[in-house]
């Protein structure tokens, strides 16, 4: 597997393991800033099928930062907003190190608790079944649209189901 910064971003980089790096910095989230994001989505459009998947979202500029990244609510609104602007974000994500931006769309800062486990840290959440029940409804839903968008119905089919098993073994 190999890894490209966003700023090289073109669909022939996609070949392969390849894998885009999408850091959102610290001074964009303190900023409530969602440009640099919405030029990447605006860019990667063209060739989303190639991209489907492909994409490793990070936060930057957090590693002076004692808490985790689930419990600074700036980064959690943050991303709550991202995902209202961008509800596709799901067909080009990749779970591998990303549950914070599913944690984050469902967090409720009163029923969650992260804990860590043989040196992996885990969020535990106390979860009401129809918010998650209501949450993968909307997810489907918005991934559906953006499929049909694109002209990739089982690609973001596929997408959905990604997420779903991963999300899915992560919280058992």
């Amino acid at each position: 597997m190999t890894f490209f910064s966003s700023n090289e971003l073109a669909e022939f980089k996609f070949k392969g393991n390849s894998i885009c790096h999408f850091e959102i910095l610290r001074s964009e989230v303190n900023k409530n800033n969602y440009e640099r994001l919405n030029r990447f989505f605006q860019k990667v459009y063209p060739y989303a099928l190639t991209a489907r998947q492909k994409v490793l979202f990070s936060f930057a500029g957090y590693d002076d930062d004692d808490r985790e990244l689930s419990y600074i609510p700036e980064v959690v609104s943050y991303i709550k907003k991202l995902l209202r602007l961008y509800p596709y974000f799901w067909y080009y994500a990749i779970p591998l190190n990303s549950e914070i931006f599913f944690f984050a769309a469902l967090m409720d800062e009163r029923n969650s608790t992260l804990v860590k486990l043989d040196n992996k840290q885990k969020v535990y959440m106390q979860q009401d079944t129809k918010e998650l029940q209501r949450f993968f409804t909307i997810m489907g839903y918005n991934l559906d649209i953006f499929g049909d968008e694109i002209k990739d119905i089982n690609g973001a089919a596929e997408s959905f189901k990604i997420w779903g098993k991963y999300v899915l073994n992560d919280m058992n």
